[in-house]
C-alpha cells in the first residue's frame, strides 16, 4: 500500500546501521530519535538529554541532511522538562504514554520499592482505562499518544529501571 513509517532510532543503532537509515529516509520514511542508547529520560539532568538528543540529531542529520522532528521518549516515560527541551531543539511532535496520572505519580526521587509498584500499577490500570488516543497539543509540541502495547509490554521483560546492556542493543541491530 506504500505507507510511509515512522522509525523512532536509537543514535548508536543509526551509527551502526547508516546504510538502512538512509534507505527508510529516502523511501520517504520520517526517522525520529529515541535517545542514544535507550536512557530513561526521567532521569537525566537538562544538560545530560540535551547532550543526549544533540548527539543523536547529529548522527541522524549526517545520515539523512535532516534533522528529526519527532522524539519518542524511551519507555514512554516524559515530564515537564522533557517537553520544555523538545521545544527548545526544535521537535515538533513527541509520542509516548502520556496521562496526567503517570506524570503526576512518575518522580526519580522516589524509588522504594511502595512507589515502583504504584507505578505498575498505575501502568496496568493505565492500559485498560480509555484515553484521548488521538494527537493533541502540549504547548507547542504535538502528543502522539501510544495506541498499541509493546513487545516489552506484553512480554514483562523490559524494566525501565534496568540499564540497557550491549546483548540487548546487539539483538535489535
Amino acid at each position: 500500500n506504500k505507507a510511509k513509517e515512522v522509525f523512532n532510532v536509537l543514535g548508536k543503532v543509526a551509527e551502526q546501521n547508516q546504510r538502512l537509515i538512509k534507505t527508510l529516509h529516502e523511501d520517504g520514511n520520517a526517522i525520529a530519535s529515541h535517545g542514544y542508547v535507550h536512557e530513561n529520560f526521567i532521569h537525566l539532568s537538562p544538560n545530560e538529554l540535551n547532550e543526549i538528543l544533540e548527539k543523536t540529531e547529529k548522527i541522524i542529520k549526517k545520515i539523512t541532511k535532516e534533522a528529526p522532528i519527532g522524539l519518542r521518549p524511551p519507555w514512554l516515560y516524559c515530564n515537564e522538562s522533557i517537553y520544555k527541551i523538545a521545544q527548545e531543539r526544535n521537535y515538533k511532535w513527541i509520542s509516548n504514554l502520556y496521562t496526567p496520572l503517570i506524570s503526576k505519580l512518575y518522580r526519580p526521587d522516589l524509588k522504594s520499592a511502595f512507589f515502583q509498584d504504584k507505578i505498575k500499577s498505575c501502568f496496568l490500570k493505565y492500559k485498560r482505562i480509555r484515553y484521548n488516543k488521538k494527537p493533541f497539543k502540549i504547548n507547542s509540541l504535538l502528543q502522539i499518544p501510544l495506541l498499541s502495547l509493546m513487545d516489552g509490554d506484553m512480554l514483562g521483560v523490559m524494566d525501565p529501571e534496568q540499564k540497557i546492556n550491549e546483548l540487548w542493543l546487539d539483538s535489535a541491530f
